[in-house]
């Protein structure tokens, strides 16, 4: 009889011990999120990239956020955390910000620089120019 309440009770401390064990564990999986706080990763651009072409696509991941702005605009992200997101930008020099907040309000920044080199032969400057050579063509010709 002392043989069976030893392993009973043997077997109540293990039982108690792997539910403590469970509950530490849960604990820690829910709180890495708070520790760790809002997370960001931009896959493109990288910084210091040129462009020729205004319009560029912001993409990458962002977890733990509640909330997450690309230059002030908010933009959301798809069930498996990744963002995608285009972006017109300004001839020169540009500075793409993100900005990730997450439940506890607590900010992550990231920040990238790119250039936007517009080739100045582009078909609208072309058009220009083939304007006005016709039309100083046309008045030299009036004038002769």
């Amino acid at each position: 009889m002392k043989y069976y309440t030893n392993i009973r009770k043997v077997s109540l401390s293990v039982f108690f011990i792997f539910i403590a064990l469970g509950v530490v564990l849960y604990a820690y999986n829910q709180s890495k999120n708070f520790l760790s706080g809002p997370q960001i990763d931009i896959i493109s651009p990288e910084n210091n990239e040129k462009f020729n072409k205004p319009l560029i696509t912001v993409r990458g991941v962002a977890s733990n956020i509640s909330k997450l702005k690309l230059n002030g605009r908010q933009i959301y992200i798809d069930e498996n955390e990744n963002f995608n997101e285009e972006l017109l930008l300004q001839d020169g020099y540009n500075i793409i910000t993100l900005h990730a907040y997450d439940k506890f309000k607590r900010e992550t920044i990231e920040t990238r620089e790119v250039i936007l080199i517009e080739n100045p032969l582009n078909t609208t400057n072309l058009e220009f120019i083939k304007i006005n050579i016709e039309e100083n063509g046309n008045k030299e010709n009036k004038s002769e």
